[in-house]
């Protein structure tokens, strides 16, 4: 089933290529078979090169095994076992074979190694004396043939059962492998379902508004799709698209290899899934909107350029704006409809077509009443705000005044002194709000209270306290945290109606948001609050709203303040966790191995932290008064120890030392039988 994409992987030179290269049928039918597919059985990819992962770009294929552990791996082709990793969390038990080429193969979520590595992983583990472990070897001691097992698929990592897989060029740089080799038979073209487009400067208009607007694509033939209004637009706006692939039945919902944007037959954006440098994974918020990925678990495809990024294989013309494209190509503004076509490619050659019409709108008036309404998309992180990086469009401002006031809200709203320069609609960058804070009265729609607004320069060290958080919250800018100025807000945090579970966590300050959820960030802010209730047990927690859970950050408590470091928005507090872990009674099980089929002894140890969470490094099992190599599973809330030594038997004395994120111990003796 593997499309024969390339006889070799030869990746470092083809990775500036636009396409896949291309090899004559005869050098691949009588000088190589090509790259083997790295797992046993019926291939089935459910995520692809370069998707979305939190704070950086997904490095490969995430190849499925439908829930199953133990599936034999295979050398992909020549080469030699160059590392091996062992780690409870990132890529688990992770493989890398180096090609002839200088290529690098990676497997990772391994259960197991071929046996001759797995004595080697455990030989440097015992030296070591822990289980996480980074091992290289030189290129004549473990070489491999292309079809060789070489390892067992597993969920290490804390993840559910999967094989990643992985192509990096002979600079360490990760590269498509459905482009390289690795591409799965694929008939299906792409699927556009949404399309936004977006004010991208504070003079972008849309519809008369500074806004973003959304619409559903609709399918008008095979691999057609159209938006059914044409828009008015003025200054620059750029186009971000919600589009997915599949392979087949068996696929999940994959990115796409390319995504274009043609105006009148002229490209202004063309973007290329081909590889990234991992010193700019994080930029992975360039490429999606992260708002929306952070609110809704939705991945747009921004089709325009960003200040800061330096991801390869894109090219804008005039940033990829459509008001760009109309000021630039010599026809009069405002006098001709134009034509947008998106196009989306997969790695097989697949397309579909995105069809859209615009003019420039500068001189045509507001769209009817009601028009906005129905068109607003719901994560914009304040439902009557827009922001985009230097910017704030202030909804409210459509049909009427906000009142944006400094210092404390006075008794006597109509008395407050609100800031010069409206605008209809409301839109401030960061220089009018840099004076700040700045309230803003949101009034009953978004349910959140008033919601305080400041502005943040670009290489300037700024520290904002903003009002109605009870002086307690402080942000802290460096020069290097923010790639360009940005309007920010706080406001205080309503808990959902259905609640969130705290487990052990002990609240010690009110919740607040802070952000806009699409703000990226360079560098770390520092978040500060001031309390005199905060003590030892007292850490800064972030909500991950998706899960509806506190999120541990390693804090510092200096005198009554309280700080950590976060390169994200979101909803922070501050809670104490006075509790150490729960260390449930010691079992045994059989371990059997995949690769002999020897059955061993392993000792298990439930261990569970609602709190602040288990801290595995300092988390210990010993037998007898010695210390053990122990495996730490996230998912399973479980220590894991092999029983190897052939003269431990019986009834042997187990102490379990376990400590939480913030440094809670607890401890359990105990006996446990060895058969």
């Amino acid at each position: 089933m593997l499309r024969a994409a390339a006889a070799v992987l030869a990746v470092g030179a083809a990775a500036a290529a636009s396409q896949a290269p291309e090899v004559p049928e005869a050098a691949e039918a009588q000088d190589s078979p090509g790259p083997a597919w790295p797992l046993e059985g019926t291939p089935a990819v459910s995520s692809n090169f370069c998707e979305y992962r939190e704070g950086h770009f997904h490095a490969g294929l995430d190849i499925r095994t439908f829930g199953v552990e133990g599936i034999p791996c295979i050398a992909a082709a020549d080469g030699h076992v160059s590392r091996l990793r062992a780690s409870p969390q990132g890529y688990g038990r992770a493989l890398y074979v180096r090609l002839e080429t200088g290529e690098t193969l990676v497997y990772a979520h391994l259960a197991e190694f071929e046996p001759a590595l797995e004595d080697a992983l455990y030989e440097e583990q015992v030296r070591a004396g822990r289980y996480s472990v980074d091992v290289r070897f030189p290129g004549g001691r473990f070489p491999v043939r292309r079809g060789d097992v070489i390892a067992w698929s597993g969920s290490t990592g804390g993840t559910a059962p999967h094989l990643h897989f992985e192509i990096r060029d002979a600079g360490g740089n990760p590269v498509n492998p459905s482009a390289r080799g690795f591409g799965l038979e694929d008939r299906l073209a792409p699927v556009f379902e949404r399309v936004q487009f977006v004010p991208l400067g504070p003079a972008a208009r849309i519809q008369g508004y500074c806004w973003p607007v959304e619409f559903r694509a609709e399918r008008s033939g095979e691999g057609h799709f159209v938006l059914a209004d044409t828009l008015s637009i003025s200054g620059d706006v750029g186009v971000a698209a919600e589009v997915f692939d599949r392979l087949n039945s068996r696929s999940g919902r994959l990115a796409p290899y390319a995504v274009t944007i043609e105006i009148d037959g002229n490209t202004i954006a063309d973007i290329r899934l081909e590889r990234f440098a991992f010193a700019h994974t994080d930029e992975v918020d360039f490429l999606y909107d992260i708002g929306r990925v952070r609110r809704e678990k939705t991945y747009f495809v921004q089709l325009f350029g960003s200040e800061g990024e330096t991801m390869w294989n894109r090219s804008f013309s005039n940033g990829g704006t459509l008001g760009g494209a109309v000021s630039g190509s010599g026809v009069p503004e405002g006098s001709a409809i134009r034509r947008g076509v998106v196009t989306a490619t997969d790695a097989a050659g697949n397309t579909s077509e995105l069809e859209f019409y615009y003019r420039d709108g500068a001189d045509w008036p507001p769209a009817p009443a009601g028009w906005e309404n129905a068109r607003l998309p719901a994560a914009t992180g304040q439902p009557e705000m827009y922001f985009r990086g230097p910017f704030v469009s202030i909804r409210g401002g459509l049909s009427d005044k906000v009142p944006l006031v400094r210092g404390p809200v006075p008794a006597d709203r109509a008395a407050a002194a609100v800031i010069e320069g409206y605008r209809l609609p409301n839109v401030y960058d960061a220089r009018d709000l840099s004076e700040g804070p700045f309230e803003l009265y949101s009034g009953s729609e978004s349910g959140r209270g008033r919601v305080n607004l400041i502005g943040v320069k670009k290489g300037l060290p700024t520290s904002v306290s903003f009002p109605g958080s009870g002086g307690e919250l402080q942000l802290i800018f460096g020069k290097r945290t923010l790639y360009q100025d940005a309007v920010l807000y706080s406001s205080q945090w309503q808990e959902p109606s259905g609640g969130v579970n705290s487990g052990e966590l002990i609240q010690r300050s009110d919740p607040v948001v802070i952000g806009p959820y699409s703000v990226v960030l360079r560098a770390d802010m520092e978040i500060r609050f001031n309390s005199s209730r905060f003590d030892s047990s007292s850490s800064i927690y972030r909500l991950n709203e998706r899960k509806g859970q506190w999120v541990y950050y390693k804090s510092t408590l200096v005198g009554p303040a309280l700080s950590t470091t976060a390169r994200r928005p979101g909803v922070y507090g501050v809670f104490n966790d006075e509790h150490g872990p729960r260390i449930r009674k010691p079992f045994v099980r059989k371990h059997k191995s995949y690769a002999t089929g020897i059955v061993l002894p392993a000792v298990v140890v439930p261990v569970e932290d609602t709190g602040s969470g288990v801290d595995h490094r300092r988390t210990s099992v010993s037998l007898d008064g010695i210390e053990q190599i122990a495996y730490w599973d996230s998912q399973d809330k479980k220590l894991f120890m092999v029983v190897r030594d052939p003269n431990i038997m019986g009834a042997r004395a187990i102490q379990v030392v376990a400590f939480d994120q913030v440094g809670n111990r607890s401890q359990l003796d105990a006996t446990v039988e060895i058969p």
